[in-house]
């Protein structure tokens, strides 16, 4: 084989296997560019289930609190009808009593 053409032929594999690694390191840069976005979408898939527990169990002790408030609620509009009951039968028992005395 004539020098010439083993040094074309050997140029020429070169230049493809040049060619061949440009290509493979062009793939790895996408692939590791894809693997970037799938942690960075892992990543804020686990702080948005975080947030989301977070957000449950506030609304859970914000229902409870709601809870108990209206149970106050209850009670002190329950105290205020005996109050207002009572004040009224004092007041009733007064007048009563006041009409018996001017009688006599």
């Amino acid at each position: 084989m004539p020098r010439m053409s083993l040094t074309s032929s050997i140029e020429s594999a070169l230049l493809s296997l040049d060619q061949a690694i440009q290509i493979l390191e062009a793939a790895a840069a996408r692939r590791n560019s894809r693997d970037d976005i799938v942690k960075g979408s892992e990543a804020e898939l686990a702080l948005m289930r975080m947030d989301r527990a977070r957000l449950a169990s506030d609304l859970d002790t914000a229902i409870a609190r709601g809870n108990a408030l209206d149970s106050a609620r209850s009670e002190v509009a329950s105290r205020l009808d005996r109050a207002i009951a009572t004040i009224r039968d004092t007041l009733g028992s007064q007048t009563t009593h006041n009409q018996i005395a001017r009688k006599t």
